[in-house]
């Protein structure tokens, strides 16, 4: 059973809900936060969640949304944290734009690599962390960029940003008990670059009833009744989701 603790559940243009990121605690006690976007430090710190708490990180691609937030992490571990290295669980194919493209500017002063800053681990399909067995799927997010979905045990899966691929949601409903998938409330369009909820309403029953949606607009309010949303439940931020439930902390 996992605790997944949804730190932001908007999109890269939300005001009101922060960027989409999720802290998942394991059995053991891991903690591991899944993306790192520019609101979600000061996030962390509205929460009363500590950089000291964290265990790792995993990327799941490479805009501002997802890891604008890691060189101040980087930073804080560094100089106030005594260098403190938390795991940096990336796919390999992100590692060297992560650091080339993304975090060199504001960190080659005082390192050379992720490594100087984390414990880098890079992933091609699967690895292990904290006892259990993370793996991850490629997914169709913006023409030309690389992304990646993750799957956490058997407990959960977990989208990051993807368009709408039914064969990715129908193997994620067979090997994983509830989904949290991005969705954008809007109708389908060729335009889009990630699921509508239009396309999420074309689910069936059975998989909606495990599907949380994250990754909204400031416009989620409108889809607060089911006839607009089908079975499918609006993941809130700072909640806690326990597979099966969910308590409001």
């Amino acid at each position: 059973m996992l605790k997944v603790k949804m730190i932001g559940t908007g999109s890269a243009f939300s005001k009101r809900f922060g960027n989409t990121s999720a802290l998942v605690e394991f059995p053991s006690g891991y903690n591991l936060l899944l993306d790192c976007g520019h609101t979600v430090p000061k996030r962390l710190h509205d929460l009363n969640i500590s950089l000291q708490d964290i265990d790792g990180i995993f990327i799941s691609h490479l805009h501002a949304d997802h890891v604008g937030g890691l060189e101040e992490v980087a930073l804080y571990n560094k100089f106030v944290l005594g260098g403190r290295k938390m795991d940096l669980i990336v796919p390999s194919s992100l590692s060297d734009s992560l650091w080339e493209d993304c975090l060199k500017a504001g960190l080659h002063t005082d390192g050379d690599g992720l490594s100087d800053y984390f414990n880098a681990q890079e992933v091609y399909t699967s690895t292990n962390v904290g006892s259990i067995e993370l793996k991850i799927f490629q997914t169709f997010h913006v023409k030309g960029m690389l992304s990646f979905a993750i799957g956490i045990g058997d407990d959960l899966f977990y989208s990051a940003d993807t368009k709408f691929d039914i064969n990715l949601i129908k193997m994620a409903a067979e090997s994983y008990d509830t989904i949290f998938h991005d969705c954008q409330m809007s109708a389908k369009s060729p335009n889009n670059v990630h699921a509508s909820i239009e396309e999420m309403m074309t689910l069936p029953d059975e998989i909606q009833l495990k599907t949380y949606l994250m990754h909204y607009g400031d416009n989620v309010d409108d889809f607060d009744c089911g006839e607009k949303r089908g079975f499918m439940e609006i993941a809130e931020q700072g909640w806690t989701y326990i597979v099966g439930g969910e308590v409001n902390e």
